[in-house]
């Protein structure tokens, strides 16, 4: 699977995140997924240029739905039936960042960075399931053993 919005850096909308999600149910006859961005760029996160026109007249109950939906994504990863692969070519940031972790393997190009962007933006939700998919991404030994 190859996002494909590299004049955005892959930057997700919510039509490309319910894609996501629904490729995750895969065909029986797949033994993989392997998710990639065109370009540069693996996934800039969350499409913030469009949100605003998204949001109008929306209710707030609407934006909670959205934020549902957008850490539904890396349940779905991470449930997936097969393995995924996130070959990350190029930034991963905020919900990009989540699509890597709920992977099962991560392979970083040269040119792979890591950031979680929210906070650097003011938000202190929507970070797409970023918390779920951390404890189980550092392996076991840096687990607490209460875990």
């Amino acid at each position: 699977m190859t996002l494909r919005r590299p004049d955005r850096l892959n930057a997700l909308t919510p039509d490309m995140v319910r894609a996501i999600a629904a490729a995750m149910t895969t065909e029986p006859h797949h033994r993989a997924v392997v998710v990639t961005g065109e370009g540069r760029g693996f996934c800039a996160g969350v499409d913030i240029a469009g949100a605003q026109e998204r949001q109008v007249g929306r209710s707030n109950a609407d934006g909670l739905l959205l934020q549902e939906t957008f850490a539904g994504m890396a349940l779905a990863i991470h449930h997936s039936p097969v393995p995924v692969i996130a070959a990350v070519n190029g930034p991963a940031a905020g919900a990009g960042l989540a699509i890597a972790l709920a992977a099962d393997i991560r392979v970083a190009s040269p040119t792979a960075r890591f950031l979680i962007g929210a906070p650097n933006i003011g938000l202190s939700a929507g970070e797409c399931g970023i918390s779920y998919s951390c404890r189980g991404s550092w392996g076991r030994a840096a687990q607490p053993s209460s875990c």
